[in-house]
């Protein structure tokens, strides 16, 4: 019985040692268990990512907004009505060109992120039964209807239009009609960026503009918009490393660190950031 006794516990420890080296290999930047990085890691660089697999396409992230008039080809000098079988390219994004197709003049404060727009189109004044098709300029004609519509009655529709060059959307009508369409969100990616330990980016949306590396341990991640109201979130490519974040303007601000016999160190370390507005 004795000996059986020692045969278990000498295969316990066995278990133990084996799952204390899987660990330390598995942890990036060679920490190993109990969460602290050794001395003689503390100055080495983090371990590369080999082979990381690029990060699947993000959802969109869609944002409402106050209806607002984006066209309306009945306003003097908004061209007319789309003429039939013709097809009329409008600005969707920005903040100019919106008087001259019959919109808000400053814009409905789309931003060049956006992918697609939610509006409530519009048709009037039809010449004969027809329907129009809405779809992203520069893109041939889908041929989906987005709203049909009788001889001279004013109807209603909710398309989710897919934007192309410049941020415009075409208008194809198969008769003559008049088009007045109102915004009331737009579609764009989410604020995301998973970035090098050297302060570039690995993958990132387009609402990153640019990222840079300010010191050890420290980095800047420029966006497309102001992020005063925003959650910013950081976390580390696994290990027991450290990071905090904060938004400042247009720009997320980061610091990685490490923390050996109670001090704490800043570190170079690969981090995914992302920020919530």
């Amino acid at each position: 019985m004795r000996n059986k006794m020692k045969i278990s516990a000498a295969c316990v420890l066995t278990l133990l040692f084996a799952v204390d080296g899987a660990f330390a290999q598995s942890a990036p930047n060679n920490v190993g268990r109990g969460g602290l990085a050794p001395q003689s890691a503390k100055a080495a660089p983090p371990l590369p990512v080999t082979g990381a697999p690029m990060p699947a396409p993000m959802e969109q992230v869609f944002v409402p907004v106050t209806p607002c008039r984006l066209l309306n080809t009945a306003e003097a000098g908004a061209g007319g009505a789309i003429q039939g079988l013709q097809t009329r390219t409008f600005q969707v994004t920005g903040s100019s060109g919106f008087g001259a197709q019959g919109g808000n003049s400053a814009g409905c404060g789309v931003p060049a992120s956006a992918t697609s727009v939610a509006i409530v189109l519009r048709a009037s004044n039809g010449s004969s039964s027809g329907f129009f098709t809405a779809f992203a300029a520069g893109t041939p004609n889908p041929g989906v209807i987005a709203l049909a519509y009788p001889q001279n009655t004013t109807v209603t529709g909710n398309p989710i239009v897919a934007l192309g060059n410049g941020g415009m959307m075409s208008i194809y009508s198969k008769r003559y009609a008049h088009a007045i369409a109102d915004v009331v969100g737009y579609y764009a990616p989410q604020i995301q960026v998973y970035m090098n330990y050297d302060g570039t980016a690995y993958a990132a949306t387009t609402r990153i503009l640019a990222t840079s590396k300010l010191g050890t341990g420290s980095y800047q991640i420029e966006t497309d918009r102001n992020l005063q109201l925003c959650s910013v979130h950081v976390n580390i490519d696994g290990g027991y490393y450290y990071a905090s974040a904060y938004p400042s303007g247009n720009s997320i601000y980061v610091q990685t660190w490490s923390i050996s016999n109670g001090t704490a160190s800043p570190i170079d370390l690969y981090h995914n950031v992302s920020a919530k507005c």
